[in-house]
């Protein structure tokens, strides 16, 4: 009888084990991902206040550059020169577009993604 009591004690050791494990690896995902929620957060800050001081100023540069390039030409050539600044500054809106496209494409939360694939992949092995 006292080896029945031995062995349901050490079974309920190791399930409890197994039970504190899971939850501590549960608590290192959700630190993870606040840590990286922080980081993101942060980095979202950045480039929304670098993008208001870049629109800022390089409107204002483009504005004065322009006025000054198109009174230097004479009356009937100033619209040839207006649209060509135009066209200039359409196709500098479009590399312009590609670039912030990039940097938007960038993965949020990669160290939580990926962590959570090799767990789930741990997981699946186990079966």
């Amino acid at each position: 009888m006292s080896e029945s009591n031995n062995h349901s004690t050490s079974l309920a050791t190791h399930v409890g084990r197994v039970f504190r494990t899971g939850v501590g690896a549960m608590r290192n995902r959700v630190e993870l991902l606040l840590v990286e929620w922080q980081e993101e957060r942060l980095r979202m800050a950045h480039i929304l206040a670098w993008s208001i001081a870049l629109v800022f100023a390089g409107v204002l540069a483009v504005l004065l550059f322009t006025a000054t390039v198109i009174f230097v030409f004479r009356e009937d050539l100033r619209i040839y020169v207006t649209a060509g600044f135009a066209l200039l500054y359409a196709l500098g809106a479009l590399v312009a577009g590609f670039g912030l496209r990039g940097l938007l494409k960038q993965g949020s939360f990669p160290d939580s993604v990926d962590q959570m694939q090799k767990d789930r992949a741990w997981l699946e092995s186990l079966k």
